[in-house]
Formats: structure tokens, sequence, C-alpha cells
């Protein structure tokens, strides 16, 4: 770190993105659309205008693809572009140089074409075309032909294009890279005619016509056929092959435990997962395959996440989704016709063949793939290794964190009653519309509390699934719970299941959030913590406080200035953290709040090192932990 020819916030801010795709200590899951990092990565920008040969920015850029706890490529892909788009001619060539190593699929490729071609606007240079080359040279002939076939082409590129810009040329003796490349341009046959003869070239023209049959074939025996026998992966098969259940029967030996995850629901809504199914039979044996799990890098939250959206038929939508969907609505095929019952003109919109194709077709979740989920959830606590350092995790466990708010016991205290400690609960049998008691009557309101992004996952399981997870896989380990005094820890024997866990803090007792209650605890127990985690639900419900105790906090719960008067008391949990690690000398203490279901979180506006806010829940979460506390970036 010393070493380094960058100022430490300068760093600070540029790892900070390289890991969380943002240069402020949040991370947000999801989607990541090209429009946000046009909106961020400035302090490359600064960095580069104080000195455009510091080629030590495109090192720290290598350095964090090496270590790979990095949770999205876009962002490295993006920096390595925009040191090239301002940058001088050594940190042009430092990054050029580069992306064979950062990209290694294809698609990786074109999206660092498609960046710099955004980010610089101009032709193909000379830099540009050596390291396209390189990144054709450096691959195996095999494993370039399993590039080619997989994907031609992503991002609006295809390897024709990269092919003739680089002006590629393959020398003579290099037979089977040569057939590759003719393949790519010429095409199959083409190639055959001018290389068939070739011994050399016969294996890379034999797969490359083997997918190619695949990619053409009609017949779902033949091609499970094919796929059993070749080995095929599910990156090389043709969408029109995937609505049989033959070709998935032969796909999911090939698949890891993550993508069978992935494609849980897209085979259930095919209907090949009901109870008497072959391939829900194969769906259980390959869930408790003790040898697919042990090489699997899988976390019990991801498991969990895919569990509940399995058991709820649904997930999160994503971003291409969401714009087709966007596009189908605004350009649906829309006509008036006449109602004769009602005797006026109605606006009706004909949906797509697609989605009139699985409507009103009701497919319940199979309970054995239930129970094999769980079982894979409990075998994949110790996966990860130990990181061996003292956590003190404090969960709201408050009805909120399991209940919709329109049916939790305890509400936001009104403007009459701020000033008053002992906030009155309204019943929730009384409400404005007499409803409250009939939850099959109020409509929209929701019965559970989701979580921000994942809405099939309650924020209390999820509090609990990955606080399992570190007790169960560290020795020094300490969970409490938020009260009206502070916090009360509560000791759990690590071999308990989650729901043994749950029942356990919800009897515990609970009581409105301070952020900084388990910091000053620890101050005054004089306890040596390393991570203090914090897990809510939400930061605004500082407003359930009165106002005499929501002092050095600002609107929202948002991070604030000291208060002004002597009488209140600062419960900023940044500055009380900053306080902790000069009292107990633990310099490198860290702080990490959880708002499970809001992104409307701010604990230390940027102005402390070592605090980290996460918004919401996907598969990336223990990821990021593990780097924020191993200092990859803080």
């Amino acid at each position: 770190m010393g070493e380094l020819q960058i100022h430490p916030d300068l760093f600070k801010h540029l790892i900070r993105f390289l890991h969380l795709g943002s240069e402020r200590p949040i991370y947000s899951p999801g989607y990541w659309s090209f429009k946000k990092f046009l909106l961020e990565l400035r302090v490359i920008d600064i960095i580069l205008h104080q000195d455009n040969n510091n080629t030590e920015v495109v090192k720290v850029i290598v350095n964090t693809f090496k270590e790979g706890f990095f949770t999205r490529h876009e962002t490295i892909v993006f920096a390595l572009c925009k040191c090239i788009a301002l940058g001088s001619n050594k940190v042009r060539e430092a990054c050029y140089n580069a992306v064979p190593e950062i990209c290694r699929t294809s698609e990786e490729l074109m999206l660092f074409v498609k960046f710099r071609r955004v980010l610089r606007r101009s032709g193909a240079g000379q830099g540009w075309c050596n390291s396209i080359k390189n990144w054709y040279n450096s691959k195996e002939p095999i494993e370039l032909a399993k590039e080619f076939v997989r994907e031609k082409g992503h991002h609006g590129i295809s390897h024709l294009s990269l092919l003739k810009k680089s002006h590629i040329k393959i020398p003579s003796e290099d037979v089977p890279r040569d057939a590759v490349v003719k393949c790519a341009i010429l095409g199959l046959q083409r190639t055959k005619q001018l290389l068939g003869e070739k011994e050399e070239a016969g294996e890379i023209l034999k797969y490359i016509e083997i997918v190619e049959t695949l990619k053409h074939c009609e017949d779902p025996l033949v091609a499970s056929e094919m796929i059993s026998c070749y080995k095929i992966t599910i990156d090389y098969i043709p969408t029109h092959l995937l609505i049989f259940p033959e070709v998935w029967n032969a796909i999911l030996p090939q698949m890891s435990l993550s993508n069978i995850l992935n494609n849980l629901l897209r085979i259930h809504n095919l209907g090949f997962l009901a109870s008497d199914s072959s391939t829900a039979n194969m769906m259980i044996i390959l869930l408790n395959n003790k040898d697919l799990i042990n090489k699997s890098n899988l976390t019990p939250l991801a498991v969990f996440i895919a569990l509940n959206n399995y058991a709820k038929e649904t997930g999160p939508i994503k971003f291409k989704a969401m714009n087709s969907a966007a596009t189908q609505s605004e350009h649906g095929h829309a006509e008036q016709m006449f109602d004769p019952a009602l005797g006026i003109w109605k606006w009706v919109v004909t949906p797509h063949p697609k989605q009139v194709k699985y409507c009103g077709i009701e497919r319940p979740p199979n309970r054995d793939i239930i129970t094999a989920l769980y079982n894979l959830l409990n075998e994949t606590w110790l996966l990860a290794p130990s990181l061996g350092v003292q956590y003190l995790i404090t969960i709201d466990m408050r009805e909120h964190m399991f209940k919709g708010k329109h049916f939790c016991k305890s509400h936001t205290s009104t403007h009459s009653n701020q000033h008053d400690d002992n906030l009155q609960q309204p019943s929730t049998s009384s409400g404005s519309n007499g409803n409250n008691d009939n939850p099959d009557k109020i409509g929209k309101k929701h019965i559970l509390a989701n979580c921000f992004y994942d809405k099939n996952v309650v924020p209390g399981h999820a509090a609990i699934v990955i606080a399992s997870h570190i007790l169960k896989r560290e020795r020094d380990v300490m969970i409490a719970t938020f009260t009206d005094e502070g916090i009360q820890t509560i000791e759990l024997d690590r071999n308990l299941d989650i729901f043994e866990v749950e029942n356990i803090l919800k009897s515990a007792r609970k009581g409105k959030v301070q952020l900084d209650a388990p910091i000053k605890w620890a101050m005054e127990t004089n306890k040596k913590i390393d991570v203090f985690i914090n897990m809510i639900d939400r930061s605004t419900r500082y407003m359930e406080l009165n106002k005499g105790a929501r002092g050095g906090r600002g609107p929202g719960g948002y991070y604030g200035p000291p208060p002004f008067s002597p009488n209140l008391i600062d419960h900023c949990p940044a500055r009380a953290l900053e306080k902790y690690r000069l009292r107990c000398n633990k310099h490198d203490s860290k702080l990490i709040v959880m708002s499970l279901a809001s992104h409307r979180i701010c604990t230390s506006g940027d102005r402390h090192s070592g605090i980290l806010d996460i918004i919401g829940i996907d598969e990336y979460v223990p990821k990021v932990l593990d780097a924020f506390i191993k200092g990859k970036f803080f």
C-alpha cells in the first residue's frame, strides 16, 4: 500500500468501485445497467488528470482481478476502458497488455470492446488490434473453438467483426488455430475444403461440426444422445431444444450446482419437475451429490434465495426481461372492440403467444425438491474457509422483520407522541377499513415482509441465515438482539438449524434499534470485537425513537453531525466506532450495517473508513462481506 503512487483517498475510492460498483461504501444488489457506470468512477479522471502516465492504477485493477473478490466483471472491464480513454500511451499500452488476462471469455472480450467504443469513440488503433490478436493467440486452439461455437456474438459485436478489424494473421504452421479463424470468417464448409486434408485440423473441424449439427438438430432424442456422448454443456444448446425433458436429462449431469440453481425455475416453469418425472428425480440426486457440493462455491444464502424463489415460483425480474416487457406493453397489439354486454367500446390488447402459453397453468413446487434444497443448505455451512476474526452480530427481531407492516402490532409513532418513550401500540385488529383482521380482504397489502431486490425472502429469515453461516464457520461469534436498553447477547449452539435459531431469537427481549448500541456495549464490557454487523429492515425506523434519542442522526436515519445540545447523547454509529477503536485499541475494527428491506441508508456518508452499508440481498452478499472483512476494500 505504501509503495502506491496514488493518494490514499483516491485509492480507497478506486478499489471500492472495483468491488462494489460504487465509489461510496454501499453495496446494492441486482443488475447494474451501463448508464450507472457512466455516472461513476470519477476517481480515475482525477488520478490520470494529476499524472496521465500513472500506470499504478492499471496494476491495482489487475491485482483486484487476480484476488478474485470482486462481484461483477463489468467493474474491472469498465475501469480498464476508462484508463484507455484518459491515460497516456504508456497507460494504454499497460491496459491493452492486460486484456488477455482479464477478459477470459468471448463475452468479456466483447464487453471490453463495447465499453472502449463508448468511452473512447475512436477507430481500431494499433494497441487495440494487438490486444485482440493477443487474446486469440493466447487461447489453445480447442479452447478457442469452444469460445467460437458457444457465443458467436454478444453486445452487438461478433468474432467475425473482431477478426476482420484486428487484421489477424495466423502463421501457416499453426493449422488448428488457423482452422478456427477460417471457420469464423469463411464458414465451416469452406474451411473443410481448404484444410480438410490436414490432420492437425481434424479434431478442431470435427468438434465444430458436432456443435453446429446439434444447433440445427430438431429431434430431441438425437440431440440428447449427442449431448451425453460429447459432454456438451448448456451454453452450447440452442433454445429450441430446451423445451424437451430428454434434453434437460442429458444436460443436468454436465452442470455445476450453481448453474442448476440458476435454471431451477426455468425447468419448473416448463413443467418438468413433477413428482413422478425423471427430471425431478435426477435433480434431487444432483442436489444431494456430495462431490458436486464440495466442488461448488455455494453459500447458504445463495441456496436459501434459490429455495424461496422456487417455493414461490418466481424470482427477481432481470433487466433484459423488464425491458422486453416494457417494449411489449408499449408496442403491443391493441384494438378497439365492442362489448355487447356493456354496450361500450373497449381497448383490448392481444397478448403475445408466449404469454398465453403458460397462462392459467398451476404447477405447485415439488416438495421433494424443496427438501433436497434444505439438505443442500445444511451441507454448505462450512464450504467457505474461516476468516479468524471476532464478530458481534446484532439483529432486529421485531415483528416487522417477518410480517408486512399492515400486520404488525407496532407502527411508527405519530407526530403527537414523538416525545414519549412509551409509544402507543395500535392493535392489528383495528384499522381504517376494518379489514386488518382478515388478510384475505386486504388487497395489495403484503402479509410478509420482503427484502430489497428479492421480494421472496423475508428480512428476518435472511438475517438468521447469514448469522448462522458466520456462527457455524467462525470460532469467536456473539449473537445479540436489539432491545430498548441496548442489546441482549444470546448463547447459541453452532449445531442448531435455522428453525431452532429463529425460535430462540424470537423468544429473546426485543426493542427499538440504536445502531450504536452494540459498539457502546462492547466499550462498556471491554470486549475485543473485529467486526460489528447490524441487521435491520430499514434505517428509517429511527423515527420510532423519541426526539431525545435521535442525537447525531440525520434526516431519515442518515449520517448527521454531532448534537449541538450537551444534554443529548450522540448515537451516530460511525463516531461510536471511532471511539471504540481508540478506547479498546482495536484500530482495524469494522462496522457493517445491513438494511435488508430498504435502499435508504447512509451510515457514514463516505466520511469514515471501515464502514460498509449493504442494501437488500443477493447471492454475492457473503462474498462482499468476506472481501470487506479481509481488507480488500475499506
